[in-house]
């Protein structure tokens, strides 16, 4: 007989154990696919998939050496200009050479270079070396930012409008030593052509009236 015939021949206490076994084994069943599901879900919050985006900032790889290579802050980054003047401008006029003007400049990194300030006199066409005391000697700037020198005096007694040229020389080690040694004229250090390892960065003409 089929299984509709045979449940309806059974009295009613059969049937409602049928019926209650029915209902149980439907409910384990879901249960069973609940428990599941919670497990899967579970598993993905506690190992989250690697395929998520990190909020790390990203390392790039060098190939030569297989270490993690970083970009370098701006701080690091190469100075556009290493030695220059900012001041004073190109045809100022110095009434009086005795009172000189006060030179600027900037540096950003010389290295183990010096920064040598002359005054090209446009007559005898030398180089006069500025410097502070007794001693010649390279100006005193920072590694990098702003720097002052009062160049005085600049010209000599009886300048009436005369051209002078405000000269900064980034010098390497050997030009450093070679103006050092140059000889001194009038205690003045002197120099007609620049040596070897010296290089001129930076000028601004002026013109000197000295009473």
């Amino acid at each position: 007989m089929g299984l509709k015939n045979w449940y309806n021949s059974q009295d009613q206490g059969v049937k409602v154990g049928v019926l209650t076994a029915a209902v149980t084994g439907g409910l384990a069943i879901v249960a069973a696919i609940v428990t599941g599901i919670f497990s899967i879900v579970n598993a993905e919050i506690d190992h989250p998939s690697q395929t998520q985006t990190s909020s790390q900032p990203s390392i790039s790889h060098s190939a030569s050496s297989g270490l993690p290579q970083r970009s370098r802050p701006s701080s690091a980054l190469a100075c556009s200009s290493a030695l220059t003047l900012t001041s004073p401008a190109n045809g100022t006029y110095i009434q009086n050479g005795a009172n000189g003007i006060d030179v600027q400049g900037t540096t950003c990194d010389l290295g183990n270079n010096s920064a040598w300030l002359f005054d090209w006199d446009s007559q005898d066409q030398y180089y006069y070396a500025d410097y502070n005391g007794n001693s010649p000697g390279p100006l005193t700037v920072p590694v990098r930012g702003k720097w002052s020198f009062q160049d005085e005096p600049i010209g000599d007694p009886g300048d009436n409008q005369k051209e002078y040229v405000i000269t900064l020389v980034s010098a390497s080690p050997s030009c450093n030593h070679s103006i050092l040694q140059s000889q001194s004229i009038q205690n003045n250090q002197n120099i007609l052509r620049f040596p070897a390892g010296c290089k001129i960065v930076s000028k601004r003409v002026v013109y000197v009236s000295y009473p």
